[in-house]
């Protein structure tokens, strides 16, 4: 339960102060790309935060390569955009 939390918490502020910088840094590919560069953003966030993770904090949460990362990016922007939908109708 606390490796979640703490999972959380680490994306979180990876999100807040790294992924703006690499996004900005991005942004020509992300242009060019429609957009679907932001997914490999995500997938190198979450490949971050797993080394964070094992390395500093001694948790078990590994992601063994990019397209671990890539696989779990696409599945948690999947998610996000459908709750989102949900969230979005349940508040207007």
């Amino acid at each position: 339960m606390w490796a979640v939390v703490l999972l959380a918490l680490v994306l979180g502020l990876m999100n807040a102060f790294i992924r703006p910088l690499i996004s900005a840094l991005s942004c020509g590919l992300i242009i060019m790309t429609l957009g679907l560069f932001t997914v490999v953003v995500n997938a190198l966030m979450l490949w971050l935060a797993s080394w964070i993770m094992v390395e500093f904090i001694g948790l078990e949460f590994h992601v063994d390569d990019f397209w671990s990362a890539l696989l779990g990016a696409l599945i948690i922007s999947v998610v996000s955009v459908v709750a989102s939908v949900f969230v979005r109708k349940k508040y207007r």
